[in-house]
């Protein structure tokens, strides 16, 4: 299926260009289906189409396709309702020790700051800031702000403002070598970029669906490496993490052996985020990659050549760098966007900076779309 074809995959409004994924994605039209079917399900005899008795067969099958996202065993995966869950699986379930180290940096998402301030503040944690250079987050950045002490690197896998791809094999690596964890946010990437968890060597990865997924609110995926799901012991667990769950019966809490330990529940809605991530891995992430970075390559092209000396490009354009997220500054940025949404055009202003966002369900005819705004919009600065 050509890339026009996957543009025929989603619901998009007729007259719209959407290109603001890295705010909120589209999902297919199958998803959409699913979801309808769902909701008249629940509205109707409910626990008739809903409760124990296909549980192992859908959760298996969910499992084999985020697996498939992540190039991993299905045991290793379980599915929190957001970013922040997987994220507080994990470090409410980490064993801190008095000095620890967390690394952060100065581009990261709210979601991947906070949680780990209450963790200071509870365990006496210490937090370690590295400053980007130019938006850049390289290795030698992290090499240069590591020692004995950092426990945990916790980091994006896309930033959200500027785009920047993390080195996440060296960065891991580095994490590794000072017996510590890479943490990864990767709600700005998954979907978008193929993110091999096994060939970067990454601990754990959390996020939301609702973005580059292409999947419902409320939804999201998480990674734990196979020999790290018995270190942890959070503390938000449900029923279906027990090893013998179908038990109701009051008993002791026996961890389940696989990452479904983590699992605190789990709603009809990650069935259509399941078709959701089934589409992309069928049609494969690294088309949907290659595909992204064609047309934005158009989109700097054309950016570049006819309005360079007026539009600064902020991101990092090093190829292995980018991401589908492009950011750059326009004169009069507010007033642009709002000239956009008016045409039914939609990106996002992020830090008084424009931010494209470019899928799977994007071509050229968007691009020259919004470069015909942009031009409208240069052109009467200059009147």
């Amino acid at each position: 299926m050509s890339s026009q074809g996957w543009k025929n995959l989603f619901p998009i409004e007729d007259g719209t260009t959407y290109l603001n994924t890295a705010s909120i994605g589209l999902m297919p039209k199958t998803a959409v289906k699913l979801a309808h079917q769902q909701i008249d399900k629940k509205s109707g005899a409910a626990s008739k189409y809903f409760g124990l008795k296909s549980f192992d067969s859908d959760f298996e099958r969910l499992s084999n396709i985020v697996a498939r996202l992540f190039h991993c065993n299905p045991e290793e995966v379980a599915f929190p309702f957001n970013t922040a869950g997987g994220i507080a699986t994990v470090i409410t379930g980490v064993d801190w020790k008095q000095g620890d180290v967390i690394l952060l940096n100065d581009q990261e998402f709210p979601t991947n700051v906070y949680p780990y301030q209450i963790v200071a503040r509870r365990f006496g944690v210490k937090i370690k800031v590295i400053k980007a250079q130019n938006g850049r987050l390289t290795p030698e950045l992290f090499e240069e702000n590591m020692n004995d002490d950092v426990r945990m690197i916790a980091l994006s896998f896309v930033q959200f403002g500027s785009g920047y791809r993390a080195d996440l094999k060296k960065i891991a690596k580095m994490a590794h070598e000072n017996d510590g964890y890479l943490l990864v946010d990767g709600i700005q990437g998954l979907g978008a970029l193929d993110l091999n968890v096994k060939e970067t060597s990454v601990d754990f990865v959390s996020a939301g669906s609702y973005k580059w997924l292409t999947g419902p609110f409320g939804t999201g995926v998480f990674y734990c490496k196979k020999n790290l799901i018995d270190i942890l012991n959070p503390l938000n667990v449900g029923w279906i993490g027990d090893e013998n769950f179908k038990n109701m019966d009051y008993h002791e809490f026996v961890p389940a052996k696989t990452a479904r330990r983590f699992q605190a529940s789990l709603m009809p809605d990650f069935a259509v985020m399941g078709e959701s991530i089934n589409v992309l891995t069928s049609i494969g992430i690294q088309n949907i990659e290659r595909h992204i970075m064609e047309v934005t390559d158009y989109l700097i092209s054309r950016i570049k050549n006819e309005h360079g000396n007026q539009v600064n490009i902020v991101s990092s354009l090093e190829r292995k760098e980018r991401s589908g997220i492009l950011t750059f500054d326009v004169p009069r940025a507010e007033e642009f966007i709002k000239s956009l949404e008016k045409n039914n055009i939609f990106v996002s202003l992020r830090k008084g900076k424009i931010r494209v966002a470019v899928h799977l369900y994007n071509d050229k005819l968007d691009v020259d779309r919004f470069i015909e705004a942009l031009g409208r919009h240069l052109k009467e600065k200059e009147s």
